[in-house]
């Protein structure tokens, strides 16, 4: 029953509200202690608790209305309120005096007070009969006018509810420091994860009494309120919050969640789910010499239960993965299942939580939905299909790790292990083959054939996006230098017989303007991460006309990916470190350094002998001088007229006699 004329404070709980666009059904009222509801997500478990002052700001700015208001039931009501058989018989009363009234609106006022009155010596004979209640006379004809009046205001039958009901009248019996001594320990005592027994708090209540009044047993039992009435106040409280603290609040949201089903859509790419996990195999890797589970990515179309992209390798969780089966699902390569999805729906692992994967994928006019956390009913396809290939398939396989311990036994995966990545990769294709080509009980039909009828319809045929476009999904670029032909990225090369051709042509552009610095110029090279067999380098200026580079080293680089080849370099530079010492540990290069620091001590001792003994021979030749020599002799025979370096000056007074 709805009310078009109710009030967003009005909401009772089963009503539904929209706000920001969202539809949230209200699940209890006077949420915690105080005037607010409590609100959980129409389609999903998402849950918040709002004041109803701040629902009614909501509504003056147009941001909330009431989509659905729930008019509650005279017994419901009644139950509800607790209502005592003297309240209960005033109640029926009133919404009889309402509806008869209302009923013979077209009559006269006196035809429908004598239908009242008729009620009331009904009443009075059943409630003699079933609660010994004294007949209580009919109200007056102006009383039940009131009542109707009062109805078309309010919209239902809750404005009949006494106020001075028994459970509040009952409340108020006890002071207010009572009170708030039940309410504490009743939150803090019972309210925990310690899970204790309603006599346990009542005794800490007894306790608390004690303590507080300092008082002894009898006079706090005369203070506080009986155990029933305490028993009665925790089953009066906010079930919510007291379960929160009891028990958590994700095991409560598994308590609490109602079961809601996810439909299915009406056409192919409507609906995808995407998750991730370990596949139950162990893996060999001859390059790295260990053994590992591998990670399994998948798309699943709900619409016809295909898989439209999946990746099973050793790198984990992560924005590259994702971006790899996304890309792999929306191009059309020659597999037969490949759609553009229009709505996808995934967790919140730090592999889908990524604004600029996110932001790429809005671009194919995808909406990202993210799943509630800890709640894997939403993605129950995905989920499911995993235990599909778990026990189908992965289980069959030799170095099969089963689902848990138990079922493993003393199995050693390890030992049994005898695939390696790419002959897994191959038996999972078969296995995809054998799904899509066998009968699907939820879908009553064979997947594969579903699939081709749904693509016989031009109008539901699915959107994809040609091969080359779809390789451009999650491309990453960088800026890198030519040399000697070729190009580099984290120890990997690239070249192409185009490349010298585009230095020449960048350097002699940076020559003419001026800013080589003696450098070669930078050119853009764009690389899948995930498949490193080629890269396109282009000119920054001109990045749609690209050259496409082959691999330098192809034994190692075809079918590379980054995690792969990063996971290499960390293995090598391991092995470095530990070899890297091994010189020192057998003593060679310290006989090498003590050698080598010898050799340089003999040849400075060496060369300062050698000086010594120059310079002694030099003292020795200045001692033995003499300086009695004769010059005369020397000096006529040098400057004798027969000279000719003295006539060439012809100076007179260089002869002997001017002299």
């Amino acid at each position: 029953m709805e009310s078009t004329k109710a009030k967003i404070t009005d909401i009772r709980v089963g009503s539904r509200v929209n706000i920001d666009g969202i539809d949230w059904e209200c699940t209890y009222l006077d949420a915690g202690g105080v005037d607010a509801v409590r609100l959980r997500q129409v389609n999903g478990n998402q849950t918040r608790s709002i004041p109803r002052s701040h629902l009614a700001e909501l509504r003056e700015e147009g941001r909330a209305t009431l989509t659905r208001h729930v008019v509650p039931h005279k017994q419901t009501l009644m139950d509800a309120h607790d209502l005592s058989p003297s309240e209960r018989r005033d109640f029926e009363r009133c919404c009889a005096g309402v509806k008869i009234s209302i009923a013979h609106s077209g009559c006269s006022k006196q035809m429908a007070y004598k239908e009242f009155l008729k009620f009331c010596k009904r009443q009075n004979k059943k409630f003699l009969r079933k609660h010994k209640l004294d007949p209580k006379p009919p109200q007056k004809l102006a009383t039940v006018e009131k009542w109707r009046r009062q109805f078309i205001q309010c919209g239902d039958f809750s404005c009949f509810i006494r106020r001075d009901s028994r459970k509040n009248y009952r409340a108020r019996q006890y002071p207010k420091h009572i009170e708030n001594l039940v309410t504490k320990v009743i939150l803090n005592s019972y309210s925990c994860d310690r899970r204790p027994r309603m006599t346990k708090a009542y005794r800490t209540l007894l306790a608390e009494a004690q303590a507080e009044f300092n008082v002894g047993v009898v006079e706090a039992k005369a203070l506080i309120p009986s155990y029933r009435t305490f028993v009665r106040r925790i089953e009066e409280a906010d079930h919510y919050a007291v379960m929160t603290k009891r028990i958590g609040k994700h095991q409560l949201r598994k308590l609490a969640g109602y079961g809601k089903h996810i439909g299915s859509p009406d056409f192919i790419g409507g609906r995808v789910e995407m998750d991730c996990t370990k596949a139950d195999v162990m893996v060999k890797d001859d390059r790295l010499k260990l053994c590992y589970r591998p990670w399994l990515m998948i798309m699943i179309d709900i619409r016809t239960r295909c898989i439209i992209g999946w990746d099973l390798s050793s790198t984990a969780p992560s924005a590259a993965k994702f971006t790899r089966v996304f890309r792999q699902a929306i191009g059309a390569d020659g597999y037969p299942y490949r759609c553009v999805p229009s709505m996808l729906v995934v967790d919140n692992g730090a592999e889908f939580v990524n604004k600029s994967v996110k932001t790429e994928i809005q671009t194919f006019g995808t909406r990202v939905e993210y799943a509630a956390p800890r709640s894997p009913t939403i993605k129950a396809f995905c989920e499911r299909h995993f235990g599909t290939f778990n026990e189908y398939f992965f289980h069959l396989l030799a170095g099969t790790t089963k689902s848990n311990p138990k079922d493993r036994g003393d199995y050693d995966s390890a030992k049994k292990a005898i695939y390696t990545i790419e002959t897994l990769n191959k038996r999972w294709e078969q296995a995809l083959k054998v799904y899509h080509n066998e009968y699907h009980s939820g879908l009553e039909d064979i997947p594969d054939r579903f699939w081709q009828e749904e693509v016989s319809t031009p109008e539901f045929e699915p959107r994809t996006l040609p091969y080359e476009e779809a390789q451009k999904f999650g491309t990453k670029s960088k800026m890198v230098r030519i040399n000697g032909s070729r190009v580099r990225l984290d120890n990997l090369f690239w070249t192409s017989p185009s490349l010298p051709e585009l230095d020449m042509m960048m350097r002699r552009r940076a020559s003419v303007r001026a800013d080589s610095n003696g450098h070669s110029p930078k050119v853009l090279l764009r690389y899948n991460e995930h498949d490193l067999t080629h890269v396109f380098v282009s000119d920054p200026k001109d990045p749609h006309s690209f050259i496409i580079c082959d691999p330098l080293y192809p034994d190692y680089q075809n079918g590379l990916t980054m995690d792969v080849h990063s996971k290499v370099q960390d293995c090598k530079r391991a092995k470095r470190r530990s070899l890297v010492d091994h010189a020192d540990l057998v003593g060679l290069r310290y006989q090498l350094e003590t050698d080598i620091e010898g050799d340089a001590r003999a040849g400075r001792y060496t060369n300062r002998k050698k000086s010594q003994m120059r310079d002694s021979a030099e003292r020795s030749s200045k001692a033995n001088f003499q300086s009695d020599t004769d010059y005369t002799d020397f000096i006529d025979h040098s400057n004798s007229e027969d000279n000719p370096a003295l006539d060439v000056f012809d100076d007179p007074l260089d002869s002997y006699e001017n002299y």
